[in-house]
């Protein structure tokens, strides 16, 4: 009798083990969950979700670069007070690895090569174009093994070299324009090219440019390597070029929030040059606003907050607001965004010109490049144009000086940086790269530090989270060994 009950107890046991096993996948399936998540999906969010938000917009393009290359900034912002924000200087850190860095990796992994291949290669482009933008934040990164927590349970990545991560964005960006063929199928949730292969084609030479010129004072040959190679396959020739994504009130531009939230100043070292050379952009950058209304001011009376400037006061005439970034144009909900600009191009092709990287004329893509600056802003809201008969004036007035090198890449660089308003991004590398403009370090009497920051700090949270390869990589690049605003990034050799 015992054993028949143990037998029977045994049985029922099998068989509400067999039951539970044939409903353990229903049981165990997160009903809210994709079971695999569409790599269309996957791309187009990155594409969107990388201008959609303020958080890091207003950091690390703002609040850090764009006042550090004295464009635009506030009386707080740390760009102007060189002070240490962890939070503000971390965010494209956090963004990128938490975020769409992390979701371009995953869909390169996962996509199938035989039916997505367009839609892996636009990825890869992508990301590069992403991933240089933090690289050239921070130096030294987790490249090759960042975002692979879940495909390879890599939760702590080497920090790679810039000098290995810049060699890697160059391949990827080549490799992957090599491989895109208007004959398969088209690149899934392209919110930015609607599938245009020949447009993903020229962004990725035109990436190229930016990267091997980025390396035109550490590695010149390299440089001149890559710039012409990149100038061969075609890059961008128009604005249509460009890579724009059309903002709206439901994915809305990370910028032109922070303008609704932080109506900030124009710095008045660009103010001062922009007045000197008549720039007639200086009305579509800014304004003179009483009370949040927009006053009619001649532009020979704009001033913008000063070097270091503690207060809203105008030291030139008190009475006289500030200049502050234009409403009309930069706080709708609708401003698109370009990631990468024409006038970028033309300007950094001609360089490559005046260097005699590329057989073309510098003073032609000086004057394609000043012309794009120019009309560049037409799609923003309120459709700010500028007459051609102005841009032909503005070129008499400061024509491209190739009277020798030096004289060339100051006239190229000058107008590289006003060209790139609202870009903290490329401002900020761009001078770092040539020293163009000469900026004197802010006055500011809280500043961390006497001299212009040219690096970001990395985010502490890094110290506790990934401390064994953290300590190394600031030891290596910060003059004073700790994790603050005194390192230099690998290319930046000047």
């Amino acid at each position: 009798m015992i054993k028949y009950i143990k037998t029977s107890l045994v049985i029922f046991a099998m068989l509400i083990a067999n039951a539970c096993t044939e409903d353990f996948a229903e049981l165990n399936t997160n009903p809210n969950q994709l079971p695999d998540l569409d790599v269309g999906f996957q791309l187009g969010r990155a594409m969107i979700a990388s201008s959609d938000s303020r958080f890091e917009y207003w950091r690390s393009n703002l609040i850090y670069p764009t006042a550090i290359a004295q464009q635009a900034t506030n009386t707080w912002w740390t760009g102007n007070t060189y002070g240490i924000s962890d939070q503000w200087a971390g965010a494209w850190w956090e963004r990128y690895y938490t975020g769409y860095g992390k979701n371009l990796t995953d869909l390169i992994a996962r996509a199938d090569p035989e039916t997505e291949s367009n839609t892996i290669q636009a990825a890869r482009i992508f990301r590069v174009h992403l991933f240089q933008r933090l690289t050239d934040l921070y130096g030294d990164a987790p490249w090759f093994g960042a975002g692979k927590g879940f495909l390879e349970a890599n939760f702590t990545p080497e920090y790679d070299t810039q000098e290995a991560i810049y060699d890697d964005l160059i391949k990827e960006v080549t490799e992957a324009s090599a491989a895109l063929n208007e004959s398969q199928p088209e690149v899934r949730g392209d919110v930015i090219f609607d599938g245009d292969i020949s447009k993903w084609k020229k962004f990725a030479n035109s990436l190229r440019l930016r990267l091997g010129m980025r390396l035109s004072e550490v590695n010149p040959a390299k440089a001149e390597t890559e710039v012409s190679a990149a100038f061969a396959a075609g890059v961008m020739a128009s604005l249509d070029d460009q890579p724009v994504f059309v903002h709206d009130v439901n994915f809305q531009n990370g910028n032109s929030q922070v303008v609704r939230s932080d109506h900030f100043f124009l710095h008045n070292t660009m103010v001062e040059f922009m007045k000197s050379t008549n720039d007639p952009r200086l009305t579509v950058y800014g304004g003179v606003y009483v009370d949040g209304d927009k006053i009619d001011v001649p532009v020979e009376e704009f001033y913008g907050l000063p070097l270091g400037g503690q207060s809203a006061e105008n030291p030139a005439a008190p009475e006289a607001p500030l200049a502050r970034i234009n409403l009309d144009h930069f706080s709708q909900l609708e401003v698109p965004y370009v990631h990468m600009r024409y006038v970028e191009v033309e300007l950094l092709l001609a360089e490559a010109a005046a260097r005699g990287w590329i057989a073309s004329d510098a003073a032609m893509h000086y004057e394609a490049g000043v012309t794009a600056g120019m009309k560049m802003w037409e799609i923003y809201p309120g459709n700010p144009t500028i007459a051609d008969a102005d841009i032909a004036a503005y070129l008499a007035a400061n024509p491209y000086d190739g009277s020798s090198l030096d004289a060339a890449l100051e006239t190229i660089n000058m107008q590289f940086w006003v060209s790139m308003f609202m870009n903290g991004f490329e401002s900020y590398a761009n001078y770092r790269r040539t020293n163009i403009p000469n900026l004197a370090p802010s006055t500011h009497p809280s500043r961390a530090i006497n001299t212009v920051p040219l690096k970001m700090p990395y985010p502490v949270r890094e110290d506790g989270d990934n401390k064994a390869n953290f300590q190394p990589a600031v030891a290596k690049q910060n003059v004073t060994g700790t994790n603050d605003l005194s390192g230099k990034v690998w290319w930046d050799v000047n």
